[in-house]
């Protein structure tokens, strides 16, 4: 997954130049800070209460794509239909058709990361490994052909978005099996990824903040 994500920035950089790759950096810390969280949160308390209770996975799973529908009508609310005014903040009215194809891949991520959490609450490992390597390969093979298709920036976030929508076909067909519908504790789930998510969202602006604020004071892509 790092070698995959290290292979695809070496090729938008060299293929797209300087100013665009900056608009893709300050997409993917967004991305990434978003993933993260989902990651972070929900993700990890799916995984321990299937570890406690797997006669409940189907019943854990089913509230989870409740909570994540939730929050994917906020995510839509913020980067959907306010993207102008985020793009705007970043001084760059262009961003705005980035940012829309960015909260459908936001969205995606969330759902993929509740049955890789299921997965790994059932100690499924090969099968999280199969999603990873797949998903691994099909953003290279999908970035680098919409790009050289002539989608530029657009062709970036396409790829991912359809190397995201692969990722959550796989999960689901892998998440089949689990049906156990027994009762658990859905205030506890709720109340440990609340904590979680604190903890990840404190450590995750440490770490992308920097890029963020750089675009906001320097507004130009191309010095960012």
């Amino acid at each position: 997954f790092m070698l995959s994500g290290y292979i695809l920035h070496i090729s938008i950089g060299r293929s797209l130049g300087p100013e665009l790759y900056g608009i893709f950096g300050i997409l993917t810390a967004f991305l990434f800070m978003l993933e993260r969280l989902l990651f972070g949160s929900i993700s990890k308390g799916i995984t321990k209460f299937i570890v406690e209770n797997k006669k409940a996975s189907r019943t854990i799973i089913n509230h989870a794509i409740k909570i994540q529908s939730f929050f994917s009508l906020v995510i839509f609310f913020v980067f959907y239909i306010l993207a102008g005014q985020i793009a705007m903040l970043m001084g760059d009215l262009s961003l705005t058709e980035y940012f829309q194809i960015l909260t459908f891949l936001i969205m995606i991520s969330g759902f993929y990361i509740i049955y890789l959490a299921a997965l790994n609450g059932i100690e499924a490992f090969d099968k999280q490994a199969i999603i990873w390597v797949a998903y691994s390969v099909a953003r290279i093979l999908l970035v680098v052909l919409l790009i050289k298709a002539g989608y530029s920036l657009k062709g970036t976030v396409l790829g991912l978005l359809f190397a995201g929508i692969l990722c959550l076909l796989i999960s689901q067909y892998y998440c089949k099996p689990l049906m156990g519908r027994d009762t658990f504790d859905k205030k506890g789930l709720i109340s440990y990824s609340s904590k979680v998510l604190a903890f990840t969202f404190a450590t995750l602006l440490i770490m992308n903040i920097d890029l963020i604020s750089i675009k906001i004071i320097l507004k130009d892509a191309l010095a960012t």
